[in-house]
């Protein structure tokens, strides 16, 4: 993994650096460049920095000090309040397009179903081997711990606006499944390791323009992983935070060889 690979598939993949220049500045006479603001929460977050306090350390003496420099956590508030939100969120909607097309997809997904005005309920059946202990004996003597594999039967309910019988059940259970992944590992990851819950500002404009910049940066930092890490890897790939941490080694300068 060569130095700032990171940005440079951001910028073939993406197109990152245009866009990111086309966005209005919403300041007057501004010492910093909203870029380089940007490019710092962005940054920090991908390489999971928790908060705007330990930015700032990371930006004048740490991880970032080459590429950003010296910037405070107030620049980085002041800026964040008076940039204009809509355009972050057209940023953010532009790579989620991007995403939707080059997404691969599997058999079933490639159903495109038209909604109807009526709400329909789909029952469906599931059913899992679970391990269980029996204990089996006399009621004074001794008790017997026998471990056995039983199927067990669980239901699950989707509500759906979809004709049935217009798409095939798997659709229907890779959807349903989707949205349980979303609550159970992508809210509970953007959580801990973007940190969303240490906001670091508490300006209404600045604590949006905060959250749409991580909630980015979780989102093309998760697809390099999966495309260049996880997909390259002859053995078992790193984990996820195991590359962010590698990232920001990879923003340090190299260091010169001792004799």
């Amino acid at each position: 993994m060569q130095r700032h690979q990171f940005e440079a598939y951001l910028d073939n993949v993406f197109d990152w650096s245009d866009r990111v220049d086309a966005l209005r500045e919403g300041r007057q006479r501004a010492h910093h460049p909203w870029r380089q603001v940007l490019d710092t929460v962005f940054l920090g977050t991908a390489v999971q920095i928790p908060n705007l306090h330990r930015l700032e350390a990371e930006c004048r003496a740490g991880v970032l000090a080459q590429r950003i420099g010296a910037l405070s956590e107030d620049t980085m508030g002041h800026a964040l309040q008076r940039k204009y939100s809509a355009s972050v969120f057209a940023l953010g909607c532009a790579v989620a397009r991007h995403l939707e097309r080059n997404v691969p997809r599997s058999k079933g997904a490639r159903w495109r179903p038209v909604p109807a005005r009526a709400v329909r309920v789909v029952k469906g059946f599931r059913v899992q081997k679970v391990r269980r202990v029996q204990i089996t004996g006399p009621r004074r003597g001794k008790k017997q711990k026998t471990r056995q594999t039983v199927p067990q039967e669980s239901t699950n309910y989707y509500a759906m606006n979809l004709e049935f019988g217009s798409i095939p059940r798997r659709f229907i259970y890779e959807q349903g499944r989707g949205r349980w992944r979303l609550d159970t590992e992508v809210f509970p990851t953007l959580s801990t390791q973007a940190h969303l819950k240490q906001p670091s500002v508490h300006q209404t404009y600045a604590l949006v323009q905060l959250t749409m910049i991580r909630v980015l940066a979780y989102k093309l930092s998760l697809v390099f992983y999966h495309r260049q890490v996880v997909s390259h890897a002859r053995q078992t790939p790193s984990s996820f935070s195991a590359t962010a941490w590698l990232l920001a080694y990879l923003f340090l300068p190299p260091r010169l060889d001792t004799c």
